[in-house]
């Protein structure tokens, strides 16, 4: 089983000083790169497909990051087809953001390529 990409430095044993404010640890196997662009997001649940837009946010070898108008779960089927590529993954976290959408982070299961 995977672990979780981030952990909180505070949860360390050696890290509980309360006058620190905990700092994210990366955890990721491969760098993420800056990415931007809109993007078609469809989710799925196991009973009911839904559909939105996004903006592409990051992206690496393993995953996608992207702020969206849908609220998802860890662990649900998306979508995401940018101009070129559609991209078939699961949904890792989805964190609502000060602007009323959410950061949704995508791990990749496939990708199929020119399909402008």
């Amino acid at each position: 089983m995977r672990q979780p990409d981030m952990e909180i430095e505070a949860d360390r044993p050696e890290c509980r000083d309360a006058s620190v404010p905990p700092r994210r640890l990366e955890r990721r196997q491969s760098p993420r790169f800056p990415a931007s662009g809109s993007c078609r997001v469809s989710v799925y649940d196991g009973v009911e497909q839904r559909k939105g837009t996004g903006v592409l946010r990051d992206v690496s070898t393993e995953g996608i990051g992207i702020r969206t108008n849908l609220r998802c779960l860890p662990g649900m089927t998306i979508q995401v087809l940018t101009g070129s590529e559609i991209v078939l993954g699961e949904v890792r976290h989805c964190t609502p953001n000060d602007v009323g959408t959410f950061d949704v982070g995508v791990l990749i299961l496939s990708v199929l390529s020119d399909v402008s």
